[in-house]
């Protein structure tokens, strides 16, 4: 498997590009282990439960129509889910360089957290709601 280093990626939320602002992602989907085991083993069992996903994300701040502020704000005034996308790079979408979409819930952002002399940034926190699709051909 070759080695990448993360410098190229797609990110698109609501249907607005912002890579151009994202200084780092973490997009984490884990699952719920739930214990089967009963009183008559004495060895632990576990069944697959449960899937759900987080993400995280540092943008450099913008106010500009169309860019950070203004998608995150409409998105918090509409209280809704909406949708994402990522790829590990903006090559075409392949076997090699999937693209993950979904819909996401903005759980968290601040919308002033710098001190004097900051890069101003918006660490932004969202839940995933429903599934996770992974689409690997064009």
């Amino acid at each position: 498997m070759a080695k990448k280093v993360f410098l190229d990626p797609t990110y698109t939320l609501n249907t607005v590009d912002l890579v151009d602002r994202v200084r780092s992602v973490s997009f984490v989907a884990p699952t719920v282990a739930v214990d089967s085991s009963d009183v008559s083993t004495a060895d632990d069992a576990w069944l697959v439960g449960t899937r759900n996903f987080t993400m995280s994300v540092t943008f450099a701040d913008d106010t500009a129509a169309a860019n950070v502020e203004p998608t995150l704000w409409a998105i918090y005034q509409g209280r809704v889910a909406v949708p994402f996308t990522i790829r590990r790079s903006s090559d075409a979408i392949s076997a090699t360089n999937p693209e993950y979409q979904g819909n996401v819930l903005l759980t968290e952002i601040p919308f002033i957290d710098a001190s004097r002399g900051d890069l101003m940034e918006m660490s932004v926190s969202f839940q995933g709601t429903g599934a996770i699709t992974r689409d690997v051909t064009l």
